[in-house]
């Protein structure tokens, strides 16, 4: 794995792929939406804070796709700002923030993390609670589990919505120390009974490993979700740039491989000097990687968010391979979008062994080095 052998594999890696590029798709259908104009959709997601990411880009998708409905709303973060208020409609009801990484003693961090978010599902408008609603509660967290189970079961029956729970991370993400985790899961299977019990409650996870893990924990059924993608039109995207260009996007976290990333591309281009890599490394970004990265001129860095998802695909078409060395312990049960929109745009991968990515490059027969 590149993560055992260290930079020196990653090295070896570019190296191939650079071969690649001197030397000389997965196909995706787009279909329209039919909805139907009584159905009512509500989306609630503390994670949907800015005009960017997966929340932001899973909003703009439903809202493209099913711009029939008769209603459709958004309940998002406080922080959105009105560039995303005014791009979906964001009504701003949560406050804390979506992915706190704690380490603390686990009931204390759950109780008061998931009365809150429970308090702050009682903002939700009174025209939105009806039995014929739909609600999706988007990558949810075990905190947001709670508040769920706690909002939706004080619901009078007639106003309670069919929820939809989807999962993108484990449900012992964010729990620390790992000691603390069999009282988290068991906290979350607490929480899926409730509501199982309360009304018509469906979970989804966007990978089958997943999937089957967060059934397994729950002891409910957990359906597998599409990974929803938002793709340019064709005239768009252009042509990848001339040379031999890497691409690193999404945040130089060091679950992405922040920490192998950085030496691999000093040591990469003092031997090939005439390289070039373009890393995003928006805010939340490993400072100490980040640093490194800075004072390389064959470095190109991109150091805030996309403004615009066509600002991305241009920057992405760019790159001749794109870089995804995240470390498979998370990432053997996490999806990753840039993977799929890579492969989708024809751009191959250099992945990390173990991780879904590597999983769906064998099974579909994409282009990348594993």
């Amino acid at each position: 794995m590149l993560t055992k052998l260290g930079p020196r594999v990653l090295r070896r890696a570019l190296s191939l792929a650079a071969w690649g590029i001197r030397a000389g798709r997965w196909t995706v259908e787009r279909a329209p939406v039919q909805a139907h104009d009584a159905l009512r959709l509500i989306v609630l997601d503390p994670g949907l804070n800015s005009p960017g990411g997966h929340h932001f880009e899973f909003a703009l998708l439903l809202r493209s796709q099913l711009a029939g409905l008769r209603r459709l709303t958004f309940y998002g973060h406080a922080s959105a700002g009105p560039f995303a208020a005014a791009a979906v409609n964001v009504r701003p009801i949560f406050r804390d923030d979506v992915y706190p990484h704690v380490a603390d003693v686990f009931p204390r961090v759950y109780r008061d993390m998931t009365d809150a978010m429970a308090r702050a599902l009682g903002a939700i408008d009174a025209a939105d609670l009806q039995a014929t609603t739909i609600a999706v509660s988007h990558t949810t967290t075990i905190f947001q589990l709670g508040a769920l189970a706690q909002w939706y079961s004080s619901l009078p029956a007639p106003c309670r919505p069919k929820l939809f729970v989807q999962f993108q991370h484990p449900i012992e993400w964010l729990v620390e120390p790992c000691s603390e985790r069999p009282r988290a899961i068991a906290a979350a299977k607490a929480a899926a009974n409730v509501l199982a019990a309360a009304g018509v409650v469906r979970f989804a996870a966007n990978s089958e490993t997943l999937a089957r893990r967060i059934s397994f924990q729950l002891e409910q059924p957990c359906a597998l979700m599409p990974v929803p993608v938002r793709w340019p039109d064709a005239a768009a995207v252009g042509a990848p740039a001339r040379g031999v260009i890497f691409g690193f996007f999404g945040g130089l976290r060091r679950e992405k491989g922040a920490l192998l990333l950085a030496p691999a591309i000093a040591s990469f281009t003092a031997q090939y000097p005439d390289a070039r890599f373009i890393v995003h490394t928006p805010p939340g970004s490993d400072p100490g990687a980040v640093h490194s990265l800075k004072l390389l001129p064959q470095v190109e860095l991109i150091r805030k968010s996309f403004a615009r998802k066509s600002d991305y695909f241009a920057c992405l078409r760019r790159a001749r391979w794109i870089l995804l060395p995240y470390d498979p312990e998370p990432y053997a049960l996490r999806t990753s979008g840039i993977f799929i929109e890579a492969l989708g745009l024809g751009i191959p991968a250099v992945l990390t062994a173990g991780t879904w990515m590597a999983t769906e490059l064998a099974a579909r027969g994409g282009r990348g080095l594993v």
